[in-house]
C-alpha cells in the first residue's frame, strides 16, 4: 500500500471559456492579447504555516447554447471547475496506492493468459481482505528456454480513480448529441428544399393536365369529361369506316404523351423519397446504437463492488433485501444486482442462537453467479446465512417492441404502444419511434408523439406527407427520437398517433416501431 502526502493547499490555473456561436462577440469578455483569465481557490480550510503550496489547474467552461425559442439545447454546456477542484484536493492531499507481485504459488491453479490476462479484473486476497485489482502486466521467467514462473503485477494505480472514465463518458455524449443535431438539420434542410420543389412541380403537373383535359373536351368540366371523350374517341376507332373528329387523335396522343412524362416525374420523386427517408432511418439508426454503446461501458464500469449480506429468516442487513416466508417454514431472499459471471461466496450455519448456545458453519460453496438476479432458498432449519459477492450499481435497460396495424379515430390523438414503467428513475434515456401509414395522403396532417407519465417527450406534426397525385404510393413514415431525457419511476412510456384524413385508408397505421435505451440503478 503507497500512501501520498500532501502536496498543496491551493489551486491556481487559466479560466478558459468557449463561447457558442449564438452568442455575439461584443457580449464575450475580452482581455489584450498578452494576458487570460485565471482563478485561485483554497483547497484547505487550514493549510497551516507551512503548507501554502499551490498547485497549477487549468479549467475549462463550455458556455450553453439556446435554439431559436430559447431554449437550452443539451450537451451543449460543460464546465469542469468544481470536477477539476474536487479531483486537485484528492491528488494532492494523499490517495491511497495498491499494487503487488504475485509468483507461480501465489496464482494457485489459474494459468496466466488463460484465466486471466492484461487489464483483466482479478480478486486478490491479502490479510483477509479481497481487493478487486487490474493486472498491469505478466512477466515470464525463463531459465534454458522454458517458462519456470510467473510474475503477476496487479494494481500500481489509485484504488478510487473514476474521475477519467466519467470525462471519457460525458464527452462521447457531447460528440453524439452534436453530431446528432448536424445531422438533423442537415437532413430537415434537404427535405424542406425538396417539399418546395415537389409543391412547385406538382401545381405545374396540375396545370399541365388541367390544359390537355380543355383540349379534350373544349370546357374543362373535369374527369367525368376527359373520360366520356376518351370512351368516345375508343367507340370511333373500332369502325373502320368512321372518321375520327378533326384534332381529337393528335389531343389523344398529346394527352397519354403527357400522362406519361408526369407518372415518369412522381416515380423519381418518389424513389427521391425513399432515398432520403432511408439515410435518416439510418442516421437514427446508429444515434441509438452508438448511445446503446456508451451507457454498457457505464453499466460494466459500475460492476466489481464487493458486497456482504448477513440473513436470518427474520430478515437481512440490507434493509433493502427482503425475506419472504412460507407456510411450510421456509423462507426465502433475492438479490438483483449480483453481476452474471462473477464469484459468489455462501456459507450456511447450523445450530441455535441463545445463551450459551452456537452456530456452526454447516455448507460452504464457492460457484460462479449464472443469473443477475440470485435467490437463496436455504433449508427451514437453518438459522443464518452469509454471502458475499460481486455488485453493480447500474444496468443498462434495452427496448424493443413493434406494435401491428391499427385503424384511428379522426382527430384524435390514439395510444397503440404502452412500455411499462421502469421499477426505478431512468437515465439518458434514448428512444427511437418509427410509424408507417399503409396511405398517407397529401391534403391533412399526420402527427406522432413519445410520452412519459403525462409529459410529452417528443412529437412530430406533417403536413402533405402522402403522394401528390392520388393514383401514387402512400405507404410513408414517420419518426422522432428522445435523447438524454429522465423518465421518473412509474412513469409509463407511451406512443400516440394522430391522423385528420377523412377516408379510413389514410387513418390506418400499418406498423410502429420503438426501440431505445437507458441506465438505471440497480
Amino acid at each position: 500500500m503507497t500512501v501520498l502526502r500532501d502536496l498543496a493547499a491551493y489551486s491556481y490555473g487559466q479560466w478558459s471559456v468557449d463561447w457558442p456561436e449564438s452568442v455575439p462577440d461584443d457580449q464575450r469578455p475580452e482581455l489584450p492579447d498578452d494576458r487570460d483569465f485565471g482563478y485561485a481557490s483554497k483547497l484547505k480550510q487550514d493549510p497551516g504555516m507551512f503548507g501554502r503550496r499551490f498547485v497549477r489547474a487549468d479549467v475549462d467552461i463550455t458556455a450553453q447554447d439556446f435554439d431559436d425559442a430559447g431554449e437550452p439545447i443539451p450537451f451543449t454546456g460543460e464546465s469542469n471547475v468544481e470536477e477539476t477542484l474536487d479531483e486537485t484536493s484528492r491528488r494532492t492531499e494523499g490517495d491511497v496506492f495498491f499494487e503487488r507481485e504475485i509468483t507461480r504459488a501465489g496464482l494457485g491453479a489459474l494459468v496466466p493468459r488463460v484465466d486471466f490476462d492484461v487489464d483483466s479484473i482479478v480478486p486478490v486476497l491479502i490479510w483477509g481482505k479481497t481487493i478487486m485489482s487490474p493486472v498491469t502486466s505478466i512477466e515470464d521467467v525463463v531459465e534454458l528456454g522454458t517458462v519456470v514462473d510467473s510474475r503477476v503485477y496487479v494494481g500500481g494505480q489509485l484504488l478510487l480513480d473514476d474521475a477519467a472514465r466519467e470525462r471519457a463518458n460525458r464527452e462521447i455524449e457531447r460528440t453524439i448529441a452534436q453530431e446528432r443535431r448536424e445531422r438533423v438539420e442537415s437532413v430537415s434542410k434537404e427535405r424542406k428544399a425538396r417539399q418546395t420543389a415537389i409543391s412547385a412541380e406538382s401545381s405545374a403537373r396540375k396545370a399541365d393536365v388541367e390544359s390537355v383535359r380543355g383540349v379534350l373536351t373544349g370546357e374543362g368540366e373535369g374527369q367525368e369529361d376527359l373520360l366520356a371523350s376518351l370512351a368516345g374517341l375508343n367507340k370511333q376507332l373500332q369502325k373502320t369506316q368512321a372518321s375520327p373528329q378533326p384534332g381529337l387523335i393528335p389531343a389523344y396522343i398529346a394527352l397519354n404523351t403527357r400522362l406519361w412524362e408526369l407518372q415518369r416525374e412522381i416515380n423519381a420523386r418518389n424513389e427521391e423519397f425513399q432515398r432520403l427517408t432511408e439515410e435518416v432511418d439510418k442516421q437514427q439508426t446508429e444515434q441509438i446504437e452508438q448511445m446503446q454503446e456508451v451507457q454498457r461501458q457505464q453499466a460494466l464500469e459500475s460492476q466489481g463492488r464487493i458486497r456482504e449480506l448477513m440473513a436470518t429468516p427474520g430478515g437481512t442487513s440490507d434493509p433493502n433485501v427482503k425475506v419472504e416466508r412460507y407456510e411450510g417454514g421456509g423462507w426465502r431472499f433475492s438479490i438483483t444486482d449480483a453481476v452474471k459471471g462473477s464469484m459468489l461466496h455462501a456459507k450456511w450455519y447450523k445450530g441455535t442462537f441463545g445463551k450459551g448456545e452456537t452456530i456452526t458453519v454447516d455448507w460452504e460453496d464457492i460457484r460462479v453467479i449464472d443469473s443477475s438476479v440470485l435467490s437463496i432458498n436455504p433449508p427451514s432449519s437453518t438459522p443464518y446465512i452469509y454471502l458475499r459477492w460481486a455488485a453493480a450499481e447500474k444496468k443498462q435497460v434495452t427496448i424493443d417492441r413493434l406494435s401491428g396495424a391499427w385503424n384511428l379515430s379522426r382527430s384524435t390523438w390514439s395510444r397503440i404502444l404502452t412500455v411499462d414503467a421502469p421499477a426505478k428513475p431512468a437515465h439518458q434515456v434514448a428512444l427511437r419511434l418509427k410509424v408507417t401509414w399503409a396511405a398517407a395522403t397529401y391534403d391533412d396532417t399526420y402527427g406522432i408523439r413519445i410520452r412519459a407519465g403525462d409529459r410529452v417527450l417528443q412529437e412530430r406534426m406533417v403536413e402533405h406527407l402522402g403522394p401528390v397525385a392520388f393514383w401514387g404510393n402512400g405507404q410513408r413514415w414517420m419518426s422522432v427520437m428522445v435523447s438524454g431525457e429522465e423518465v421518473k419511476a412509474g412513469e409509463d412510456i407511451t406512443v400516440d398517433v394522430y391522423s385528420t384524413a377523412s377516408l379510413e385508408g389514410g387513418r390506418r397505421v400499418k406498423s410502429a416501431e420503438l426501440n431505445g435505451t437507458w441506465i438505471e440503478e440497480v
